[in-house]
């Protein structure tokens, strides 16, 4: 029997169903569920790997969705080299979706176990340009129904990925967009901004905390400290104010 990647239509049901999923996704959790669901029968994987921006000017801003497990943390600086990588792996693929052995890489060390990248993109006329979506998993073998799983899965993947606050760079508060305001528009201290930086990206506490390498405590009290500075009451409201300050800025 054909694969629903091979031939849609002999599974149609089960395709639709991946589809509509897709257009409910509203937070991170959501978006692991629905990858580590319905989405592993289409091409099994164990991470989501996107990268966006313009790769030209550096300007690039690199997120890591882990399947299971939920609590693996991979700083964004070590994640930069392997998704420039796999970015010019899909441009020598003259931009159509391929494979890549993940062993000639530069992968993190929190990601060792992962064998393979299925690896696809988009580009714009606007920015932030480009993005790579890359599906990292243990196995080895890629034939021509994983090609056109991940053809068919990369539109959704990128609709849901726009739909999430975290997931739109075009406006996101990225730490070099804070760095570069004056310290009398934005009161807060490295630590804090930091922490506000992967706030603004989507990050939980725990996340934070990893990345960071200090307690969950501690970012709570540094956002407790943001809050007091930026008069507001929570994360969501301290990240509209200071992406407001950054953009005006």
């Amino acid at each position: 029997m054909l694969s629903p990647a091979v031939d849609p239509t002999a599974h149609a049901v089960q395709f639709m169903q991946v589809a509509q999923l897709a257009t409910t996704l509203t937070s991170r959790d959501d978006l692991r569920q629905w990858l580590g669901g319905q989405v592993q029968w289409l091409l099994p994987h164990d991470a989501l790997l996107t990268a966006t921006g313009h790769f030209g000017h550096g300007d690039v801003r690199v997120d890591l969705l882990v399947v299971q497990p939920a609590h693996t943390c991979v700083p964004a600086s070590a994640l930069l080299p392997l998704a420039h990588a796999l970015r010019k792996g899909w441009i020598d693929a003259q931009h159509m979706p391929c494979r890549m052995d993940l062993n000639d890489l530069p992968l993190p060390s929190g990601l060792r176990g992962l064998r393979s990248a299925w690896v696809h993109g988009l580009r714009e006329c606007i920015p932030p340009n480009e993005r790579v979506i890359a599906l990292l998993g243990r196995g080895t073998s890629f034939g021509e129904h994983d090609a056109q799983a991940l053809c068919l899965l990369q539109p959704f993947i990128d609709a849901a990925l726009r739909r999430l606050p975290q997931a739109v760079p075009r406006r996101s508060l990225c730490l070099a967009g804070l760095d570069g305001l004056a310290p009398a528009r934005l009161p807060l201290s490295e630590r804090e901004r930091q922490i506000m930086s992967w706030v603004a990206m989507g990050k939980t506490n725990p996340e934070i905390g990893c990345i960071l390498h200090i307690s969950e405590f501690t970012v709570k009290n540094h956002l407790k400290s943001v809050y007091t500075k930026l008069d507001v009451t929570n994360r969501a409201q301290a990240v509209a104010k200071l992406t407001g300050l950054s953009v005006h800025a």
